[in-house]
């Protein structure tokens, strides 16, 4: 399980992904995003570009789901951010 595992209660990892995604922007710096969601979660190094992932698992009960993954992917060369894609952030938190 990702290190932002939440089991029981509201998870803030919803809205401060959603906010850190939608400020940083392809050309930004990629310290925008650990500005405002810290650091990642896994790290692929492939020589001239970096992969940063961010991931976690919320328990959203036994109807509605079980469990919710959310993702968020960047790829940076140079410090800069080249491309970036998220999975399941516009999911309501908690």
């Amino acid at each position: 399980m990702a290190s932002h595992t939440t089991l029981f209660g509201f998870s803030k990892v919803a809205r401060i992904w959603k906010e850190a995604y939608t400020k940083a922007k392809i050309g930004d710096p990629f310290s925008i995003v650990t500005s405002i969601a810290g650091q990642p979660d896994n790290i692929l190094d492939l020589g001239d570009k970096i992969i940063y992932t961010y991931e976690s698992c919320e328990f959203k009960g036994i109807f509605r789901g079980m469990f919710i993954k959310r993702q968020m992917d960047f790829v940076v060369k140079d410090g800069i951010i080249i491309s970036k894609s998220s999975q399941n952030l516009d999911q309501p938190a908690g």
